[in-house]
């Protein structure tokens, strides 16, 4: 299996036993969701480097959520959000967009439309970044400027692998749109050093735990 790959299905599975461990689905449903998920990202690792890779990996997503469609009404928005994301990270890794059957799936039909219609913001530029763990590709889309915005270090964790590292923050960035991490917190550079903050994360890591909570979006 190949190793971004790899490392999903294992961040993938770790989150399914919490969500086992949290009681919000029955054992059959989470049968059901484990199956399905796991199912499509080992799907995608063996057909990964292969000619048509992209439409084998289509199919799989397309048979996880035809699989999960029952399950869907006994699913919270955050859980079936959370489905949603898993399958958009694996169709991201093979240059799939499926944010509209995504939609479709999680909405219905109707909204999905609408949403399709709603104009996009302009991306003004686009900040590429990488895992250090995984080496899963980070993007940061600026759809808006300030001059006033000090620049920062950003806390992140790696969607793929769950890895907790740094990146920057993009200068003059009034409004971003984010993929591939989640943002944790964010620290002005004219307060800290690189060096100290990976200092604190490392401490924590060889303390089994991490110190600062999970910014709300």
């Amino acid at each position: 299996m190949h190793h971004p790959i790899a490392n999903f299905r294992k961040q993938t599975a770790a989150e399914l036993r919490k969500l086992g461990k949290r009681g919000l689905v029955n054992a059959a449903g989470l049968e059901i969701l484990q199956t399905a998920l796991l199912c499509a990202i080992d799907g995608a690792a063996e057909v990964s480097g292969e000619p048509d890779a992209s439409a084998a990996v289509a199919a799989h997503i397309d048979i996880a959520l035809e699989t999960l469609a029952p399950l869907k009404v006994e699913l919270d928005t955050e859980e079936r959000e959370w489905i949603c994301d898993k399958l958009a990270q694996l169709a991201n890794m093979h240059h799939l967009d499926i944010g509209y059957k995504l939609n479709v799936w999680h909405y219905g039909k109707k909204l999905a439309d609408k949403i399709a219609k709603q104009p996009k913001p302009k991306i003004l530029r686009t900040i590429d970044e990488r895992c250090e763990s995984c080496g899963a590709a980070f993007s940061t889309d600026v759809i808006a400027e300030r001059s006033d915005i000090p620049p920062f270090w950003v806390v992140v964790k790696c969607k793929q692998c769950g890895h907790i590292g740094i990146i920057n923050e993009p200068l003059n960035a009034g409004e971003t749109r984010i993929h591939g991490y989640e943002l944790i917190r964010s620290h002005a550079k004219s307060e800290i050093t690189r060096e100290q903050l990976q200092a604190q994360l490392d401490a924590a890591r060889k303390a089994g735990k991490y110190p600062f909570k999970k910014i709300k979006k």
